[in-house]
């Protein structure tokens, strides 16, 4: 398990503000076993820490980060853990927007990880479709194709045959 004084060590790489913001920091962490640094203090909405500081708030994994490894990327993520409350520079790397919503538990995320339709069938490669106004979307193309033939069957009935215009075949 990590010391105070390793993390400490750690957070002055990159130039922290100065030693007393950096006590003050680590003041409200908890080192867990699993190597995790939890975070203490103040949490937002989603449960990331608030690490106040002269010039306003700042989620405390990025600070965490930023002390520890250099600049902040625009996106960080939670690699190694993923649990919001933990502010080790080590459990976060550099994330795109993509990457970060489909790891996620939106709908978006959600629908990305089914590999069958509502129906049962399994998605393939061929499922993509691309439209010009939303990108890339994914449709069964079973079910889409089943759709189509319901509606053109619906659209273009087929006329009744003359031997079985009263219900009845001309042979009986």
């Amino acid at each position: 398990m990590i010391t105070l004084e390793d993390a400490k060590k750690i957070l002055l790489q990159f130039g922290a503000d100065d030693e007393r913001t950096i006590d003050k920091f680590l003041s409200q962490v908890k080192f867990l076993p699993n190597g995790c640094w939890e975070w203490q203090g103040a949490k937002d909405k989603d449960g990331y820490g608030i690490f106040a500081k002269r010039n306003g708030t700042i989620r405390a994994h990025r600070i965490a980060y930023s002390w520890a490894k250099g600049p902040l990327p625009k996106l960080l993520e939670h690699d190694v853990c993923d649990y919001a409350a933990c502010v080790n520079p080590h459990h976060c790397k550099p994330s795109d927007d993509r990457h970060n919503v489909l790891k996620g538990r939106g709908p978006t995320a959600i629908n990305f990880r089914k590999t069958h339709c509502n129906r049962g069938h399994p998605f393939t490669e061929k499922d993509r479709l691309h439209t010009t106004w939303d990108g890339w979307v994914r449709r069964c193309r079973k079910c889409k194709n089943m759709k189509r033939r319901e509606a053109y069957a619906a659209a273009h009935p087929k006329p009744a045959r003359p031997d079985e215009a009263d219900g009845r075949r001309m042979s009986e």
